[in-house]
């Protein structure tokens, strides 16, 4: 399949920030965009661009002025709230997904953010919600079970987590937020050795993660303090059980 001229120029866009260059990436888009003013495809992109390199305000301001343009597209609320989210404005976030997905109610990207914003916010039991909606769509997202495990875990439905995360790692063998979340049950469930292997997983799969990092350490800790617990029982069992010497 061919890809359209501006399908091109994100693809571009994409690739160079992806090199860590996304003053190229800017100035590509920027260019594109004043040689087409009226394409929202490329405006919209530039727009998040923007708020992906920090600028903040330019981004939102471009968002404001496309909603009043362009009310009708999905893609301006979503790519807004995504924004706000980022920015901790969750309750704005959280309206601007509303309209997006009033708009379009299958975009899989809004469900998504919708459910981490009501995640954020506390609303675990309506974020699945979302997340589950979402997964009739895309079954296949590992970033997507590891969302509803993540959402069952602060439900406090642990075993339900754990099928989640188990089926985020079989999508995805390397998704160490996954095998990092895996541990992190295991360990409050008191399997330490096993909570270790997860914990060892996400850290060979991520270097340089320092959750996965203390989390390792709090594994080894609790389970190094265990076979102490245990030795001194079985030490004390031992002593009730020998006859005591009358002299």
């Amino acid at each position: 399949m061919t890809l359209e001229p501006d399908e091109t120029c994100i693809a571009t866009a994409a690739r160079l920030l992806a090199e860590d260059r996304p003053e190229a990436a800017l100035q590509l888009l920027f260019d594109a965009w004043s040689a087409e003013p009226d394409n929202p495809e490329l405006a919209i992109s530039y727009a998040s661009l923007l708020a992906r390199v920090g600028r903040e305000s330019e981004a939102e301001d471009l968002f404001s002025s496309l909603a009043d343009d362009c009310p009708k597209d999905g893609r301006v609320w979503n790519n807004w709230g995504y924004l706000l989210l980022t920015r901790g404005e969750t309750d704005r976030a959280v309206r601007k997904f509303e309209l997006a997905l009033e708009l379009c109610p299958d975009d899989f990207e809004a469900i998504v953010n919708m459910g981490i914003a009501l995640d954020r916010l506390g609303k675990s039991d309506e974020a699945l919600a979302y997340y589950r909606r979402a997964a009739e769509l895309q079954p296949d997202s590992a970033v997507l079970h590891n969302n509803i495990g993540a959402a069952l875990w602060r439900s406090g439905k642990s075993e339900e987590a754990l099928q989640a995360f188990r089926e985020a790692l079989r999508l995805n063998p390397r998704d160490a937020s996954a095998a990092n979340n895996m541990g992190i049950i295991r360990l409050s469930q008191g399997e330490f050795a096993e909570a270790e292997g997860f914990f060892r997983q996400a850290l060979v799969i991520e270097p340089d993660s320092q959750a996965a990092r203390r989390n390792l350490a709090a594994a080894t800790r609790s389970r190094r303090q265990a076979r102490k617990t245990t030795a001194v029982t079985e030490e004390d069992n031992e002593c009730h059980e020998k006859p005591r010497s009358l002299f």
